[in-house]
């Protein structure tokens, strides 16, 4: 989970770290100015998806890493449960 507003600055920092994640988009349409504007956002506001290997993996580097705050839940965490 990153801090809030941070979700691009916690994106950009892990894939510089050679960390494969996924944030999903979505399109939708905002009103601005009284018109109807497109904009992406974020579908999960502050939650990174990222590809972790049991074996090899640093997870330690990602908590030190800016704009990121905690792990959504530490118990799938410490299960290190794979997502097919």
């Amino acid at each position: 989970m990153t801090k809030p507003r941070e979700d691009e600055r916690a994106e950009s920092h892990l894939l510089n770290q050679d960390y494969e994640l996924f944030r999903p988009m979505i399109r939708q349409f905002k009103i601005k100015g009284g018109k109807q504007v497109p904009v992406i956002e974020p579908l999960f506001p502050r939650y990174l998806f990222i590809r972790l290997d049991d074996v090899l993996g640093n997870w330690s580097k990602i908590g030190s890493t800016r704009g990121w705050r905690r792990w959504s839940d530490s118990r799938t965490c410490r299960q290190k449960s794979p997502i097919p």
